[in-house]
């Protein structure tokens, strides 16, 4: 259990304030999309929380009610450093010879990387969409929730999983950065949301002709066709 001390309505970010404050506009606020289309400004601290969202209480008062907010106090002090080294290898990939599609390897020490692949699994560990499917499984088969028991069921089945992860992947794998200039890369069922979409200014990541020729070139990556 964490050491942190429980606070029942305390915000919760899913989305640390460390990463989302390098989106800030000039007035220090980021301008949001919602999935339905609705847009708003919000300041760092109000974005991507929810209200005691790591916290496991149970109906009645309880020895075994606590926080693990304290399990992600590393990582999200990780990400000011590394967002900083990921701009750097950025500054020293435009230094090269760049045409069409170039593929460079920048090395990097394991701590750095493990650092890297512990503050990804952070995001997708705490993240809506891991909560809505744990509970999920549970509504698949049962009655639909409370907002309370939604909120606590997802937060006790969360416990332990970003040390449980991120210990199976330590000193594993690669990492790829994709860059571009013109292009933002991106995702989505739903290319209408911002206005550069409407006029052709990005790049699906559809695994292209373009895309699929970077992967091939990066060594032990291949796509099947």
């Amino acid at each position: 259990m964490s050491n942190r001390k429980l606070i029942l309505r305390e915000n919760h970010h899913w989305w640390p304030e460390g990463l989302s404050s390098h989106w800030m506009n000039n007035y220090n606020l980021i301008n949001v999309i919602t999935p339905n289309e609705k847009t708003f400004c919000s300041p760092p601290k109000k974005l991507g929380c929810i209200a005691g969202g790591h916290n496991v209480i149970l109906n009645k008062p309880s020895k075994f009610d606590h926080t693990f907010e304290g399990e992600f106090d590393k990582v999200d002090s990780d990400f000011k450093m590394v967002i900083e080294v990921l701009t750097e290898v950025i500054k020293k990939h435009l230094k090269y010879n760049i045409s069409e599609v170039t593929y460079y390897e920048h090395s990097y020490d394991n701590e750095f990387l493990n650092n890297l692949c512990n503050c990804m699994v952070s995001l997708l560990v705490r993240a809506p969409m891991t909560r809505n499917e744990i509970v999920g499984i549970v509504e698949a088969i049962g009655t639909p929730m409370s907002k309370k028991d939604f909120k606590m069921l997802s937060a006790a089945n969360m416990i332990g999983k970003l040390d449980e992860i991120t210990k199976r992947l330590k000193d594993k794998g690669k990492f790829v950065i994709l860059y571009s200039k013109d292009y933002l890369f991106y995702k989505s069922e739903r290319p209408t949301l911002i206005k550069e979409f409407l006029i052709n200014k990005h790049l699906e990541l559809n695994f292209n002709k373009y895309i699929e020729k970077l992967f091939n070139n990066i060594p032990g990556c291949f796509i099947n066709p």
